[in-house]
């Protein structure tokens, strides 16, 4: 075999290797953001207050590592059994903008 030839199978299975690493961090990742939203629905009370005190989704969803505002948002929906307490947000508007539909301008409800 060439060089180059030898070089383009050792490149072969770096990159198999590479796949292989990939696809088990992934599994990882999605492991890892399942046991967050259990722990966040566990901590369902404790969301509720830190946003009531503190009156911003964005805030709330930083706080506990909220994937996005958006899934801030629908946690406390349910969280809170309507959305009646997240249009007093601070940043209400911003969040619901963010997120709106463009062509038929729905409200994240």
């Amino acid at each position: 075999m060439t060089d180059a030839v030898k070089e383009l199978h050792q490149l072969n299975e770096i990159n198999r290797q590479l796949i292989e690493a990939n696809l088990k961090l992934t599994e990882q990742v999605d492991m890892l953001s399942r046991s967050l939203v259990a722990l966040q629905d566990r901590q369902a009370f404790e969301i509720c207050e830190y946003y009531l005190e503190h009156n911003s989704i964005r805030d709330t969803a930083k706080e506990y590592y909220f994937k996005s505002d958006l899934d801030c948002y629908c946690a406390l929906v349910e969280y809170f059994g309507c959305s009646d307490p997240l249009e007093t947000a601070t940043d209400y508007a911003t969040v619901r903008n963010q997120f709106m539909d463009t062509e038929d301008n729905e409200k994240i409800e």
